[in-house]
């Protein structure tokens, strides 16, 4: 088999979806992500290629390659497609990224109106997620460069709020009530604005 051939093999392979569903959680940006990780593969030299179908660790390459290009903020993929995502998931230009101070005054309002509009418990959690995520999505100021995920994000939370019983036990919400309760809401969120 010639290189094309190894590739395309790979790229139709239903074990391919599954990895790429899988790392991205079925996020919208999974088939760019395919695109940009066979686009990296296609330039790698024939040999290389050949070698690795061979010895049968081609699909280790193609893992490794998909989870440096996903995860790391400095990888072409990050630059290219996931910048250009506002935080509910939309594709903006680099032009309509850039927000006025009038703007967020707005947004900042008009999310404060919504908050009152929502459960304790889904309010204090919306709150301390854009806290300590990566960024304060409210207003775009950089806060915590360890947290490099929405996942570390949620364990992040699960953390802070951990409190210890009488007999010395923890006691915490778990962290898929957390990302449930964020996605919830920011998804309530999208109404509101829209209405």
């Amino acid at each position: 088999m010639n290189k094309s051939e190894i590739l395309e093999e790979l790229y139709n392979d239903k074990w391919t979806e599954q990895v790429l569903t899988k790392l991205t959680s079925n996020h919208q940006l999974k088939e760019d992500l395919r695109q940009e990780v066979f686009l990296i593969l296609y330039e790698m030299n024939s040999l290389k290629i050949k070698k690795a179908h061979k010895k049968k660790y081609l699909k280790y390459l193609f893992v490794t390659i998909c989870k440096n290009q996903y995860h790391s903020s400095s990888s072409p993929f990050h630059k290219t497609y996931r910048t250009k995502y506002n935080e509910w998931g939309e594709y903006h230009s680099e032009e309509e990224l850039e927000i006025s101070e009038e703007d967020k005054d707005d947004y900042e309002k008009l999310i404060q109106e919504f908050l009152k509009t929502i459960t304790l418990v889904d309010r204090e959690l919306f709150k301390i997620y854009y806290k300590i995520g990566i960024y304060n999505k409210i207003d775009g100021v950089l806060r915590d460069k360890d947290c490099t995920s929405d996942k570390s994000t949620y364990k992040k939370i699960e953390d802070k709020l951990q409190i210890e019983t009488i007999s010395g036990r923890p006691l915490k919400m778990s962290k898929n009530t957390i990302r449930n309760s964020i996605l919830e809401t920011r998804e309530k969120l999208k109404k509101f604005i829209n209405k």
